[in-house]
């Protein structure tokens, strides 16, 4: 891949309704999630951009997300002192 500029924007996803509070790629790129502060996790393909799928876990508000190393999982951890690990589908 050819190496991005410092600063230079790559590309712009439709932001979610509230405010990112954390962001993690999958390992191979192809995802991106998005913890929302209202506690929601949007699902991007980095391909288009575009949501793939939201999940709000009721963790309160978002304080991380991230994705095991093979891709295959993801967890998010909230204020309500809540962890979630899911199988990425």
């Amino acid at each position: 891949a050819k190496p991005v500029a410092k600063g230079t924007n790559r590309a712009r996803a439709k932001p979610p309704k509230n405010e990112c509070a954390s962001v993690a790629f999958a390992p191979d790129g192809a995802l991106l999630l998005a913890g929302r502060t209202d506690g929601a996790v949007t699902l991007f393909d980095t391909r288009t951009w575009e949501p793939v799928r939201t999940l709000d876990w009721r963790v309160g508000e978002l304080q991380a997300v991230a994705f095991a190393p093979d891709g295959t999982r993801a967890a998010a951890v909230g204020t309500k002192g809540k962890v979630v690990v899911w199988d990425v589908e």
